[in-house]
């Protein structure tokens, strides 16, 4: 029995091809891959028509932005309090979006007086953000 032999010629194409359909299904992966997780990021800018939202928000964002709460806790630590207590309550407002109540307890050092103060944060997806301003927050 005799060997049939494979002229080098034909097996320099098949692994041309080979190397062109690889490189190809890799770069279009690839692609894919970038589309969607960039695809997933919140949008940063523009406007949505929320239900259950009766006013204008704003949403702050830092330079990576992520939302930031930062300017009251700066602002009570500067006047002798420390930030003593974080609560989370679902909201009413939830509906299509899940939306949740953050409620911050700030006590004063040397008086013991605590103050609240509230914001309503967007969880629905990957990277929450502020549906509504820090304001002050009593109880009922």
């Amino acid at each position: 029995m005799s060997g049939v032999r494979i002229p080098w010629s034909l097996i320099r194409k098949i692994g041309l091809w080979t190397g062109v359909v690889v490189v190809t299904v890799a770069l279009v992966g690839t692609v894919l891959g970038v589309w969607a997780v960039r695809r997933s990021f919140p949008e940063h800018g523009g406007t949505l028509r929320l239900a259950g939202l009766t006013a204008p928000v704003t949403v702050h964002r830092d330079g990576h932005g992520i939302p930031q709460l930062y300017a009251q806790t700066a602002e009570a630590n500067s006047d002798n309090a420390s930030l003593t207590a974080v609560d989370v309550r679902p909201s009413r407002l939830s509906g299509v979006r899940k939306i949740v109540e953050v409620i911050f307890s700030y006590t004063n050092r040397q008086t013991d007086v605590t103050d609240k103060y509230f914001v309503r944060v967007d969880v629905t997806e990957e990277f929450p953000f502020l549906v509504t301003k820090l304001s002050p927050f009593y109880e009922h």
